[in-house]
């Protein structure tokens, strides 16, 4: 499923890769990691955007092949930290309507 068809209006998108770690936002939000495509791969909140941004390039779950191809973009919005539960349960939601199933990140288990 393509971003786009989240209803959330992800307000930033940049490269998954280190040297981005900059332009991410050091506020709480939720976030999209997205193929080359645009096809969303995980769907996921934080009180600190870029910290969890680092978390996940360090994480060969994040930055390893999946059967939709590698993590190659981070979108993101700012959402309240009082928000965060609720707007990532949205775009699960919406993910899952479209899908009948989660992102696929989000269904790899340890």
């Amino acid at each position: 499923m393509k971003v786009s068809l989240l209803h959330s209006r992800f307000t930033r998108r940049e490269r998954f890769a280190r040297w981005a770690e900059l332009d991410v936002s050091e506020v709480p939000g939720c976030y999209a990691l997205a193929n080359v495509y645009d096809e969303v791969l995980y769907i996921g909140q934080s009180l600190n955007l870029r910290r969890r941004f680092l978390q996940h390039l360090d994480d060969r779950t994040k930055t390893g092949p999946t059967s939709n191809g590698l993590a190659h973009w981070f979108y993101f919005l700012e959402v309240r930290a009082s928000d965060l539960k609720r707007a990532e349960d949205a775009l699960l939601s919406q993910y899952k309507f479209h899908t009948t199933q989660l992102p696929p990140l989000n269904r790899a288990g340890p």
